[in-house]
């Protein structure tokens, strides 16, 4: 009797569980589009179940989830592909099983990598939230061919935590707050084709242990640099490079295209430290003709006033003018 009455417990609970559960279903035709698209998911209640479309490939808009924990990624038993846009997601476990994973606009802080487990994923997109540091964790995703980290509040880039990752080519990084680029170690990223750091802060960039054999192209505009030291050296088969939006060093620039001696392509290596010094020069000496032309007008108007003979002022008025300037 006993052992009766708490079976029917057990199913009792299994029905309440059943009925009062959240389960979401496609707003499409998954069958027509990349995605099964689900709107509005919010936090799991601890005592019902959360159920939602067994498909590969799962697109979450409206979302508002504090935490996207493991039970519920589990509750997607089949997701390859999760695609996460618009909504509040501030912590997200990354499930081992995902090939694919993009959390875009979502004021995500934090991702929980599970180091214990070996993950499948090849491309993390984590555009536009509200990152401060580099996952923890992030080399453990050895099968990572791409990484979109740009967009977020970075300020500052120890390149050792992407040593390990052998299959990366794409590594994007920019529109951060990075200052300082710098390694803490060797770092070996041999397939790495493509390194965007545009639209930083950037002044100081220390590459002098970077092992990057592949990088064919890199992007450093709108920063703060002056120079990059040892830059044909430490990536020998770099194609493309885009220099723009910088105050480059002028000695460096000249030995730097002298080496180059026109093997590359690239953008934006005209202005240099001296032209921004050039600029200041012509600018302050059109300053100076608009105080000469004021103090003309000014001795004219004082002559007038003592006499009604016409005068030539030239000759004054360049003398007074050459004592102001030089401070006498």
């Amino acid at each position: 009797m006993v052992a009766s009455d708490y079976l029917l417990h057990i199913l009792l609970l299994a029905f309440i569980s059943t009925t009062c559960g959240v389960r979401y279903s496609c707003e499409n035709a998954p069958e027509e589009d990349l995605y099964c698209f689900v709107s509005s998911v919010t936090a799991e209640t601890h005592s019902c179940r959360t159920e939602f479309p067994e498909q590969t490939s799962i697109q979450l808009q409206f979302a508002h989830l504090e935490e996207l924990s493991a039970r519920m990624m589990y509750r997607m038993p089949n997701v390859e592909r999760l695609d996460i846009f618009n909504s509040y997601v501030r912590n997200a476990f990354l499930k081992p099983e995902l090939k694919y994973f993009r959390v875009s606009r979502c004021q995500l802080n934090e991702i929980q990598i599970d180091t214990a487990e070996k993950y499948q994923l090849t491309e993390l997109h984590l555009p536009e939230n509200e990152l401060t540091s580099i996952p923890k964790g992030l080399n453990h995703l050895t099968n990572l061919t791409l990484i979109d980290l740009s967009n977020n509040h970075l300020s500052y880039l120890d390149m050792k935590q992407f040593n390990g990752l052998d299959q990366l080519t794409i590594l994007g990084l920019s529109y951060n707050s990075i200052k300082v680029v710098f390694a803490t170690g060797l770092v070996q990223l041999p397939s790495l084709l493509f390194l965007n750091l545009a639209h930083n802060n950037i002044n100081t960039m220390d590459i002098s242990r970077w092992n990057f054999s592949s990088l064919q192209e890199l992007d450093v505009s709108t920063n703060s640099l002056e120079r990059i030291d040892n830059l044909l050296e430490q990536l020998p088969s770099l194609g493309n490079i885009n220099f723009g939006g910088n105050q480059w060093n002028c000695a460096w620039r000249d030995d730097f295209l002298e080496k180059a001696e026109g093997s590359l392509q690239m953008i934006g290596l005209v202005m240099c430290q001296l032209t921004v010094d050039i600029h200041g020069l012509a600018q302050k000496a059109r300053q100076e003709q608009s105080v000469k032309k004021a103090l003309a007008e000014n001795i004219s108007n004082v002559v007038k006033n003592l006499t009604t003979n016409e005068m030539d002022l030239g000759d004054i008025v360049e003398d007074v003018f050459c004592r102001i300037i030089q401070g006498e």
